[in-house]
């Protein structure tokens, strides 16, 4: 199997070149790969974090097929990790007022 030797997101294009050890490049079109994706506003924007910082990552599960999984993955997590931070924080303040506490957290915790 050849191995990846680089890996660029074009933001102008909505494309990601990967680069083979082989010389070989592909250009995976983010449209079209993120149509079949069931999304919500939090795995979409953990998915542009993943194209602008994390390209290889990106091109890899585009690839291989674990795009999906990842997200559903990662909006589990982060889910949970909101649920434990609006436990600790319900200890010493009203629920409503731990919920919304939480919910700004996560919105800058990433």
């Amino acid at each position: 199997m050849k191995e990846f030797k680089s890996c660029k997101y074009n933001m102008d294009k909505g494309t990601v070149d990967a680069t083979f050890s082989d010389g070989t490049v592909i250009t995976l079109i983010c449209s079209q790969i993120e149509k079949e994706l069931s999304t919500t506003m939090l795995t979409r924007s953990h998915l542009n974090w993943l194209l602008e910082k994390e390209p290889l990552t990106y091109a890899v599960l585009a690839l291989f097929g674990g795009l999906q999984s990842y997200l559903n993955q990662y909006s589990k997590e982060h889910s949970e990790q909101e649920k434990e931070i609006r436990q600790q924080i319900g200890n010493h303040y009203p629920t409503e007022t731990a919920r919304e506490i939480a919910r700004e957290f996560m919105m800058y915790d990433s």
